[in-house]
């Protein structure tokens, strides 16, 4: 089953400022993990603001 797009934005929102905040490989692992819930490739999650 797929996230919606109002769903994958609020678990993008969730994690962002966690990211931003965190070192390199803690950034892997949040990563790893918001790619896993939401099914969106990890490269893409780099470029994807949390506006």
């Amino acid at each position: 089953m797929r996230l919606g797009m109002k769903a994958r934005r609020e678990i993008f929102e969730a994690h962002y400022r966690r990211y931003q905040q965190a070192g390199k490989k803690d950034k892997g692992k949040i990563l790893d993990e918001v790619a896993g819930t939401t099914g969106v490739n990890r490269d893409h999650l780099v470029h994807v603001p949390a506006s």
